[in-house]
């Protein structure tokens, strides 16, 4: 009767380990957690860089409510001088060559 006992244990820790294997190699076992895995780290990388941009249009805000910074878009935008002064363009490569 033991050794009926043991061989019928030694079947069903057999059948378990073989059921988990491939119930661990199918698609909601090891692979599906892997691209689990891969999917946080590329949402994560997203929230990194939408943080970086976040606080760098909220410095560009802040420096927006200076009045010599608001100057100075104007100007840039709408390509305005003031009296006096002088606008040089450069082209980037000369005619002819």
């Amino acid at each position: 009767m033991t050794a009926l006992k043991t061989i019928a244990c030694g079947l069903l820790l057999a059948a378990a380990g073989g059921f988990a294997y491939i119930h661990l190699q199918g698609p909601n076992g090891i692979p599906a957690l892997r691209e689990k895995r891969d999917a946080i780290q590329q949402v994560e990388e997203q929230n990194r860089l939408l943080r970086l941009q976040n606080g760098q249009l909220r410095q560009r805000n802040e420096d927006l409510q200076k009045p010599e910074v608001i100057e100075m878009e104007i100007r840039r935008r709408l390509h305005k001088l003031r009296k006096g002064e002088k606008d040089f363009k450069i082209p980037d490569e000369a005619p002819g060559r």
